[in-house]
């Protein structure tokens, strides 16, 4: 059997602050309670990169407990808001993600820009993550898939959930196209997939 994936603390932290802004501290309890994770209540994570004992798992146990509470409308809404807090996060913190924003600037073609500012992000999101992410092309899309998605692993569910990483893309994304693409989960591992899987749909610039 192989390693338990896990996140750094840093990562985690991010995730449960995230849930503190939309939905208050003592929402965020009240998800770590039914996910049983009460141990973090007033005890989060230390902001360092060390992975012990932080599994993947984790957020997707806080994601389940928040689609019960919430259902999945709300949760949609909750979870987008928290993925755009952890890339901007990430843009403040992450000398990785601090390059990719920088890249986002150059004045090069659209597609070349997303491509640029997808890769990269995937390789900072796998330094925080255990997770493996491949960006593909296929004319004037892209897509990006995500093995260990933290936020559906051990759950079963008739429709995609994992609407942080929806948020987190966008606002990677977003000085590279102005926000204005689509993004969607084409497939999850919730709802039997290998892999997670998101189209970006780039919309014409003005």
């Amino acid at each position: 059997m192989g390693k338990e994936p896990q996140a750094t603390a840093k990562a985690f932290r991010t995730f449960l602050v995230g849930l503190d802004d939309v939905i208050g501290v003592r929402g965020t309890e009240q998800l770590l309670r039914r996910g049983g994770l009460a141990q973090y209540i007033g005890n989060y994570p230390p902001s360092t990169e060390a992975r012990a004992g932080y599994r993947l798992r984790d957020f997707s146990a806080v994601t389940q407990a928040l689609f019960d509470v919430y259902g999945a409308r709300g949760s949609k809404a909750i979870l987008q808001r928290v993925g755009r807090a952890q890339a901007s996060r990430g843009l403040e913190e992450s000398a990785s993600l601090v390059v990719v924003a920088r890249a986002a600037m150059k004045l090069l073609p659209l597609h070349q820009r997303v491509q640029m500012v997808l890769e990269s992000s995937g390789r900072a999101l796998a330094e925080q993550v255990d997770v493996v992410v491949r960006v593909t092309r296929e004319r004037d899309e892209f897509y990006i898939e995500l093995e260990q998605c933290p936020y559906c692993i051990g759950w079963e569910n008739s429709a995609p959930v994992c609407f942080s990483m929806i948020g987190f893309w966008h606002r990677v994304l977003q000085r590279a196209t102005g926000g204005t693409e689509t993004i969607e989960e084409v497939a999850c591992c919730a709802t039997g997939a290998k892999a997670c899987r998101y189209r970006v749909t780039l919309n014409p610039e003005e």
